[in-house]
């Protein structure tokens, strides 16, 4: 575990130690990047994502897992809790140059709550 929202306190806590065990010499920077997407995946949780209070606009939850997306893209999928995938999930976002986290499907929930952009 990298990190743990508790809920709508607005507290985040991450685990530097596990954190820093995700660094690769071959991929510089590859520790602020999995860094970066455990504060966004927990900021996830703390605002209400993946029906978490932003109610889903398409069936995206992973019922097995709680709050977490189904999509394997989005920075709420489940097992980017784990260093292991959430440092092939920021290499590979790296990789792709993809600079948004999260999925459309929790991009469309933001966006029907907010208005949209």
């Amino acid at each position: 575990m990298l990190g743990v929202s508790f809920g709508r306190t607005g507290v985040i806590v991450m685990f530097k130690d596990v954190i820093e065990s995700t660094g690769l010499v071959a991929v510089p920077n590859l520790e602020r990047f999995v860094e970066q997407a455990t504060m966004i995946h927990e900021l996830g949780h703390a605002i209400g994502l993946v029906d978490n209070g932003v109610a889903l606009t398409t069936a995206h939850k992973d019922e097995e897992h709680g709050a977490h997306c189904t999509n394997e893209d989005c920075v709420m999928f489940w097992l980017n809790e784990g260093a292991s995938d959430a440092a092939q999930f920021a290499r590979d976002r790296v990789s792709g140059g993809d600079v948004v986290l999260f999925g459309d499907e929790c991009l469309a929930d933001v966006d029907a709550l907010t208005g949209g952009p």
